[in-house]
């Protein structure tokens, strides 16, 4: 009979502690302080609210609501209310944010414009798998047998990143003719180093578009290659770098400084502090450095910038920079969606708040483009000097338009009959014409720099191995100011 009774007693025990377990997880968290120390239950009301909302949405509103669609919006209000950065990543984009932090991403290596109702090839990324089979220009007129014409990009991402096969099926139009390709999916490698040169004896050139995952390794690669062709001073580009990874840019500045060298420090709503300082692994610890910063350059840019100025390190050329010094932590939710949440304020080594001054749950930061709208907090260069080289932010999209419809005409030449037997003016007067057709007068009759660029532009596509920079640069000021320093 005893051991009935403690049987029982302990049986009621047990259910007693699994309701109030119940009832707790139902209706309270269990909160913890940043030292990790248990505070005690606080109660969910606000998450019971929300629920009750929710619930009477879908059980009593007139019309059916999509409820994923519902929670979003809800969820990006909630996000707007706070600084400019911390936002909510829906599932559907959260790829795209994954790509840019690693720096790389299953698929078929290309990039593609729209031309009216068609996709075209834009570009073919190093590495891809499909490089001897797709050129640029060509029309993608279906994917494994499913129309992409005069439809969204999504429908052509959809087709090939939910595909479960190795390959994808594709009928283009090269040309007159219609050709039909098997593409091959494989990991794609998107390298954060644009261009890597030498462009004088001893002076060498980097230009960095963000810092992903991979980026240190590809700088690192680039910067030991031009070592060793002879770099003892380098130009580091990082105009319209929109930033990336706090590691990686300290990784990157760590490159550039001996030993112990504070790097940047963040501090926290608790105040506590976090310090980066540099190792005695450096590649480049002596030789010059200019870096070319302009309002687009944000983030993990000027934590390098900042840096490299505060060690007296570098001479940063350019313009203020974006003033973006909040450091986001990336929270994955459990439907593939992504919050980044700010938890902290990253400052320069002499103690420079980065960030600009913001209105909480003033708009959310759309452009980067600032430009002639001086601030507090951001980069100031140590030289000032307009780099819009070309003045061509409203012609990029335009001019990209023009070289995938008429890139064709040129890609049975050889780079040294391109260089040599095609006039700028020529390139130049068919990118008139073709703007002009739709209406469009962006462009005067003749201006010499934008010919150069064109035909730069066009160099680029057909032929890689930093065409471009190589062609152009003696019409950047910024390069230029940098190259006068370098000679003085």
């Amino acid at each position: 009979m005893n051991k009935v009774l403690r049987f029982l007693n302990y049986f009621l025990f047990v259910i007693l502690v699994i309701s109030i377990g119940f009832y707790l997880g139902k209706n309270y968290k269990i909160s913890f302080n940043e030292q990790g120390r248990f505070n005690g239950f606080k109660e969910m009301k606000y998450q019971k609210k929300m629920n009750s909302i929710i619930s009477l949405i879908e059980n009593q509103y007139l019309e059916k609501v999509d409820q994923d669609s519902l929670v979003d919006g809800m969820i990006t209000h909630l996000m707007n209310q706070l600084d400019p950065h911390s936002t909510y990543i829906p599932k559907k984009q959260s790829f795209d944010l994954e790509m840019q932090t690693t720096g790389s991403y299953e698929g078929l290596g290309m990039k593609y414009t729209r031309v009216r109702d068609t996709f075209v090839v834009s570009d073919i990324i190093s590495g891809s798998p499909n490089k001897n089979e797709l050129q640029i220009g060509d029309k993608i007129l279906d994917l494994n047998n499913v129309s992409v014409v005069n439809t969204k990009g999504t429908t052509l991402n959809d087709i090939i990143f939910n595909s479960k096969q190795n390959t994808i099926t594709a009928q283009v139009k090269r040309k007159d003719s219609i050709k039909k390709l098997v593409l091959k999916k494989g990991k794609i490698e998107i390298s954060s180093v644009e261009d890597a040169v030498m462009l004088q004896d001893s002076l060498a050139y980097i230009k960095l578009t963000g810092f992903s995952e991979s980026a240190h390794k590809d700088f690192v690669n680039s910067l030991l290659k031009l070592k060793n062709s002879g770099a003892k001073s380098l130009i580091l580009d990082l105009r319209d770098n929109p930033g990336g990874l706090i590691e990686i840019a300290s990784s990157m500045a760590d490159e550039f400084l001996p030993e112990n060298k504070l790097i940047a420090y963040t501090l926290d709503r608790y105040n506590n502090k976090k310090e980066y300082k540099s190792t005695a692994n450096g590649n480049f610890i002596t030789g010059n450095v200019y870096v070319l910063v302009n309002e687009n350059s944000a983030s993990a840019s000027e934590l390098l910038s900042g840096a490299l100025q505060d060690n007296n390190r570098a001479k940063i050329i350019g313009t203020q920079t974006f003033g973006k010094g909040l450091v986001q932590k990336e929270v994955p939710l459990n439907d593939g969606s992504k919050l980044r949440l700010t938890v902290a304020q990253y400052y320069t080594p002499k103690g420079r708040k980065i960030q600009k001054t913001y209105t909480k749950g003033s708009p959310k930061v759309v452009s980067f483009n600032s430009k002639n709208k001086p601030h507090d907090g951001g980069i100031i260069p140590d030289v000032k000097i307009d780099n819009d080289a070309f003045n061509l932010e409203a012609h990029l999209y335009f001019i990209d338009l023009f070289i995938v419809s008429e890139i064709e005409k040129y890609q049975d030449l050889s780079e040294k009959e391109f260089k040599e037997t095609i006039p700028e003016q020529e390139i130049y007067n068919d990118f008139y014409l073709y703007l002009k057709k739709d209406s469009l007068m962006l462009v005067k009759e003749n201006n010499p720099t934008l010919e150069k660029y064109l035909k730069a532009e066009l160099g680029e596509k057909l032929f890689r191995d930093n065409y471009r920079i190589k062609n152009t640069y003696q019409l950047d000021p910024a390069i230029k100011k940098a190259i006068e320093l370098e000679n003085k």
